[in-house]
């Protein structure tokens, strides 16, 4: 797993549109991250392929708006702990992922650290 830095915020989006969350390592081990995550059962089955759909290589990229969230089963600091590892935002995160089924409730501040308030 590589240690990532956050990168600077990105120009803002018209509401409503989704940015892909940019990774340097490929999708394909993303995806096998994601399929050992499925395993341990911190995802929920099928996340795989929803690895193309949040997540691209190429810089900015729109996610589709009829993808489904990535759902995260355990509890939120795993999440917590995954993000702060590959590098993504607070707002990549809330925009990507659901905590048991439901939004994920986000702080207000501007910081990058992702701090996951308990629903």
């Amino acid at each position: 797993m590589i240690l990532k830095t956050p990168k600077p915020p990105a120009a803002a989006m018209p509401k409503g549109i989704v940015r892909k969350i940019e990774v340097e390592i490929p999708l394909e081990k993303l995806d096998s991250l994601f399929s050992v995550l499925v395993r341990k059962e911190y995802l929920e089955e099928g996340v795989e392929q929803l690895v193309e759909q949040h997540f691209t290589n190429l810089g900015s990229a729109i996610c589709p708006a009829e993808a489904k969230r990535i759902n995260w089963l355990k509890a939120k600091s795993g999440l917590q702990a995954l993000s702060r590892l590959m590098g993504w935002r607070i707002k990549e995160v809330g925009a990507h992922f659901n905590h048991r089924g439901a939004s994920l409730i986000l702080p207000r501040s501007g910081t990058d650290v992702v701090q996951l308030k308990s629903g």
